[in-house]
C-alpha cells in the first residue's frame, strides 16, 4: 500500500509539474489597496499577500492571452481576535506582450499587460479588545476590474548544477482599479508588485 501511495504521489507530482510548465504560470507579491472610503470610517487602506495563477489560452514566446485569479488577502490580530480582515478575487482575461508574456523565455527587455474582468472585494474591521468605543464595519463590492502592468526581466540563472533548470524571474508592477457601478466615488484601487519564475 505504501508502495502504491509513493507511486501516485510522484505521478500526481510529474503530472501536475508538466502541465503547470505549458499552460500554467504562477506568481507571488505584495498588493496595496485603497477602498476610497468617506470619513470617518474604521475601514482603512491596506496591504496584502496576493498570490497570482496565470492560464495561458494561447500564447508563443512573446505574446499570450490569459485567464488570471490574482488573490489578494490580509489578515490582523489583536489579543487573540481578529480585527481585520481584507480580500479581493478578481477573475480576468489579459493579452501579454514582451517579456514574461509566457512561460517560454524571451528576450525582450520590458512587457506588458492589459486586461479586463469581474472582480469581488470585502473587508471588515472590528475594535481591539482595549479600545472603549467598540464597531464593526465591513464593505462588499462586486464590479467590473481592469489592469494595466509592466513587467522587467531579472537575469537569469541555472538551478541546481550543470544539468539543471535555467530560470527565468520577472517582476512585475500592475494597477488593477475595481469599479463600484452604483457609486463611482468609491471605487477600489489596487497596485500590486508580482514576481514570477519560469523553467
Amino acid at each position: 500500500m505504501k508502495s502504491f501511495i509513493l507511486v501516485l504521489g510522484c505521478f500526481l507530482i510529474s503530472t501536475t509539474k508538466s502541465i503547470a510548465q505549458k499552460s500554467v504560470l504562477f506568481e507571488i507579491g505584495v498588493t496595496y489597496l485603497s477602498n476610497n472610503q468617506p470619513n470617518p470610517t474604521n475601514l482603512y487602506n491596506f496591504g496584502a499577500f496576493t498570490f497570482n495563477t496565470r492560464y495561458f489560452i494561447t500564447k508563443s514566446d512573446n505574446s499570450a492571452i490569459a485567464l488570471e485569479a490574482p488573490f489578494s488577502f490580509t489578515t490582523k490580530f489583536n489579543k487573540g481576535k481578529i480585527v481585520l480582515i481584507g480580500l479581493q478575487t478578481p477573475l480576468l482575461l489579459t493579452y501579454s506582450i514582451g517579456a514574461g508574456a509566457s512561460c517560454n523565455q524571451s528576450y525582450k527587455k520590458m512587457g506588458y499587460t492589459i486586461g479586463a474582468g469581474v472582480s469581488w472585494f470585502y473587508q471588515q474591521a472590528k475594535s481591539k479588545k482595549d479600545e472603549l468605543v467598540t464597531y464593526s464595519e465591513s464593505l462588499f463590492q462586486l464590479g467590473p476590474i481592469v489592469k494595466v502592468g509592466i513587467r522587467f526581466p531579472i537575469k537569469s540563472f541555472r538551478l541546481f548544477n550543470e544539468n539543471g533548470k535555467d530560470v527565468y524571474p520577472g517582476l512585475a508592477v500592475n494597477l488593477l482599479p475595481q469599479f463600484n457601478l452604483s457609486n463611482n466615488k468609491n471605487n477600489i484601487g489596487s497596485v500590486s508588485l508580482m514576481l514570477g519564475i519560469t523553467f
